[in-house]
């Protein structure tokens, strides 16, 4: 992972993720909010500053969750989301199914206007590091930058496409 300097005094080491990879993780509320353009990943679990807009990208939300947050379909996995036997299986499926079947800009276009001026973070059950499960929304952050170059982060954590904390330690480049 690339070295990055806090934006703030709440650095902090939150342990370690798959097998053992170091993960650092920032308050990123004033960086973020300053990223015209930023788009982050997170937890339908985690507390989220104001400035955020909650976008959720998976199949279902959970009970009791308190407005406000939008929903957007286009990049929640297919109904096999939970047969797929490897994370392997699960990127293919993924990216043949469902992302190649979409316009990554216009997908970040209509991310942006559904955010208005707030930051969008897309939302999964799965919940924020340290929790070692991974999780889709990191194949999200690797089809924005390998087809736009856009660094879609886990909101307070390093790492984006490749190397994004709740990509699966199998597929890492």
């Amino acid at each position: 992972m690339s070295e990055r300097k806090p934006t703030s005094l709440h650095e902090e080491r939150v342990g370690r993720g798959h097998a053992g990879v170091s993960l650092t993780c920032f308050d990123q509320r004033s960086e973020a909010s300053s990223r015209m353009n930023a788009i982050l990943t997170s937890s339908w679990f985690s507390k989220l500053p104001a400035d955020h807009c909650r976008i959720g990208i998976s199949r279902g939300t959970p009970s009791r969750q308190s407005a406000p947050y939008r929903s957007y379909r286009p990049l929640a996995p297919g109904a096999w989301f939970k047969s797929c036997a490897t994370p392997e299986e699960y990127q293919r499926r993924y990216f043949s199914e469902i992302l190649s079947q979409l316009d990554p800009a216009a997908v970040v276009a209509e991310l942006q206007a559904m955010a208005g001026t707030a930051t969008p973070t897309l939302l999964c059950w799965e919940h924020a590091p340290p929790s070692p499960a991974w999780c889709h929304r990191a194949l999200v952050s690797i089809w924005l930058w390998d087809r736009l170059g856009l660094e879609v982060r886990e909101y307070g954590c390093e790492g984006f496409g490749w190397r994004h904390p709740k990509l699966h330690l199998s597929l890492m480049r």
